[in-house]
């Protein structure tokens, strides 16, 4: 009896055994080569297509542009990027082939970002669909339209392949290098001036008058700011700004004699403005704290204001500086001085803590104000014109009452 227990258990084991691997999934089969074979200076069309949009890009010389369905100038480096990965991409791994599972990845009709890449004949040189990416974001799930192979590739092409149109579209508001801007003007309503290069200096211009530049800082700023400006995103109805009356109308004069005329009109939260070139779409938005240094008016240019002191501190006071009690000034400490103890709100003197009579070293850094009265501790005598030694400032004060007792 005891032998066939031993022997059913054998048996129990090896099947046990046996279905364990048979559970485990295939493991990744590695493929030698590229992911596409197929000649990339040809390509000249791409277009993503999933349930919930379409996209087309063409290549024109050697600028990429959004065709459908918009016609725009696309964002180089991010097309560029996608098309450089796929070039370099090796074959990767079949992680599975059960059509049951495409789901589970996203390389399905459904789920998935088909891709196609096209010739300049509008010939189809490559198809796949674009799934999922793994849980750490490092491989993405692919597969080709002929095949039924689910490949694992490094690299986020999902991060691409699902992106709408307005993430596709260049960003740039205008563009020109620092040292073409030779002038600006400023049109507020109820301001304007100018800003005119004169001999490497810059000045200041209104009414026909003209003042050396004295915030230099602001701008370069300024320059830095637009030579390279960039919208934050697209208004989706560009119809509905008003221009009629802009926040600021300014306009750049450039050393070839071209001229950039940008409009803001600030949104009714104040939060953001919405700008055009030359009165005409696309309506960008920038985000105001990203360009204060547009809205500099004319005396902003003619001084560098220093930070307003915060309520309650003296000017030439550090942020967090505190007056002393007693109504005492505070003075520069000598180099190596150390600061003393600074009491918080409510807090209560020690035993051995009184007002410092007039006349006493009250220590670097502090000049004595007048004792308080209701300070609960009375000062030792002192001869006049006599400071305090540190003798007579290590003996015991008399017992002090204490307040709110």
């Amino acid at each position: 009896m005891k032998g066939k227990i031993i022997i059913l258990c054998a048996v129990v084991a090896i099947l046990g055994v046996i279905y364990f691997v048979k559970s485990q999934p295939p493991a990744p089969t590695k493929s030698e080569g590229k992911f596409l074979a197929l000649d990339f200076d040809k390509v000249t069309g791409l277009t993503l297509a999933s349930k919930d949009r379409a996209i087309s890009l063409v290549k024109v010389g050697d600028k990429w542009r959004l065709d459908k369905p918009i016609s725009y100038l696309a964002e180089q480096a991010m097309v560029t990027n996608f098309i450089n990965e796929l070039k370099n991409m090796p074959a990767g791994e079949v992680i599975s082939s059960d059509e049951k599972k495409y789901g589970r990845f996203e390389t399905d009709e459904a789920g998935g970002t088909k891709v196609t890449l096209l010739n300049d004949k509008k010939e189809v040189q490559a198809e796949f669909l674009v799934g999922k990416s793994s849980p750490d974001n490092t491989l993405t799930y692919i597969r080709k339209k002929d095949s039924k192979d689910v490949v694992m590739l490094a690299g986020r092409l999902n991060a691409f392949a699902k992106r709408q149109v307005d993430d596709l579209r260049d960003k740039t508001i205008i563009d020109f290098e620092p040292g073409q801007l030779a002038g600006v003007s400023f049109a507020f309503p109820d301001e304007q001036f100018g800003l005119a290069l004169k001999d490497k200096d810059w000045q200041v211009v209104r009414n026909s008058k003209t003042q050396p530049v004295v915030n230099k800082p602001a701008v370069e700023a300024l320059i830095s700011l637009l030579s390279k400006f960039k919208t934050s995103e697209f208004h989706k109805k560009p119809a509905e700004v008003d221009f009629k009356a802009p926040d600021l109308t300014l306009s750049l004069i450039l050393k070839d004699k071209s001229e950039k005329k940008l409009q803001f009109k600030a949104d009714e939260k104040k939060e953001k403005y919405f700008v055009n070139v030359a009165n005409q779409e696309p309506v960008f938005i920038v985000y105001k704290q990203l360009v204060a240094g547009i809205f500099n008016k004319f005396q902003d240019y003619l001084e560098i204001k220093e930070p307003a002191a915060a309520p309650g501190m003296m000017p030439g006071m550090m942020p967090g500086a505190a007056v002393p009690p007693g109504g005492g000034q505070i003075i520069p400490m000598r180099p190596g001085s150390q600061p003393g103890p600074i009491m918080g709100p409510g807090s209560q003197p020690g035993p051995n803590v009184g007002s410092v009579p007039p006349g006493a070293n009250a220590g670097p850094g502090v000049r004595p104000g007048p004792p308080r009265p209701g300070m609960g501790i009375k000062p030792g005598p002192a001869k006049p014109g006599q400071g305090l030694t540190s003798g007579q400032m290590g003996k015991k004060a008399p017992q002090a009452t204490q307040s709110g007792q």
